[in-house]
């Protein structure tokens, strides 16, 4: 009777389950899209929705509830119209939008993944970076759902105060040596900050084990900022307290 008992618990649950996650997965596949669907396009979206599980859930329902798309692109080039000599911030060493696998768009609300992206003047090829991009704009997208809840000037949470202040010190203290690895995450005018926020959700939404060298670095010398970033993952709402001092 009780072997018999277990395996019927084994099949509801699996009852249960299986059909909780189909919907779960319908659900966002809802805010995925697919600017020009070829071979490649719905094995993306596959593998954009599995990625989708290591963000927490309730950052991923609050972003989508307020409006983000993912959309799957073809190049970002191909789909935002950028020259081919625009450059995204950041591009210090070369190289424009046609190298670019991902981007958040933040006034459309909008988070791209393209399918194909070219390197230092290389004919397009399929994008391997899909995980890391995903994740990272990701983290942008999420600090303008935050910022937008505050009703912030600019939209983004990393402009508050207390972020990017605790930011801007942090930068202060680095040596030449560590502020040329992590140039990037030390740009001015809050470019920095934003992408320090987006860097750092990336890698909390991954193990440990996943961290380049780099990231491990950035979470060494930004260990104030990485405090914020994990306290909002935790509770967005906590973002309140990032207002002021």
């Amino acid at each position: 009777m009780k072997r018999n008992q277990t395996m019927f618990q084994r099949i509801l649950v699996a009852f249960v389950v299986a059909p909780l996650a189909a919907l779960v997965a319908c659900a966002q596949t809802s805010n995925i899209t697919i600017a020009r669907p070829d071979a490649d396009s719905a094995g993306i979206q596959s593998q954009v929705v599995s990625l989708l599980q290591n963000i927490p859930r309730t950052i991923r329902d609050r972003v989508f509830s307020a409006g983000c798309q993912i959309v799957i692109v073809p190049t970002v080039p191909e789909y935002t119209g950028y020259g081919y000599i625009d450059k995204p911030r950041g591009y210090l060493d070369g190289g424009g939008y046609d190298n670019a696998d991902g981007l958040f768009i933040p006034a459309k609300n909008q988070l791209l993944i393209a399918e194909r992206v070219s390197y230092r003047n290389s004919a397009p090829y399929k994008a391997n970076r899909i995980p890391y991009v995903l994740l990272h704009e990701f983290g942008h997208a999420f600090d303008q759902y935050l910022g937008k809840s505050l009703s912030t000037p600019q939209w983004v949470a990393t402009t508050l105060p207390r972020f990017l202040d605790t930011h801007t010190r942090e930068v202060q203290k680095l040596s030449n040596t560590d502020k040329a690895t992590l140039a990037y995450f030390c740009q001015a005018g809050g470019s920095g900050a934003s992408e320090t926020f987006a860097e750092l959700f990336c890698m909390h939404c991954q193990s440990q084990s996943q961290w380049s060298s780099r990231q491990a670095a950035l979470v060494a010398k930004f260990q104030g900022t990485d405090a914020l970033v994990r306290q909002v993952m935790s509770n967005p709402d906590q973002v309140t307290t990032w207002a002021g001092d």
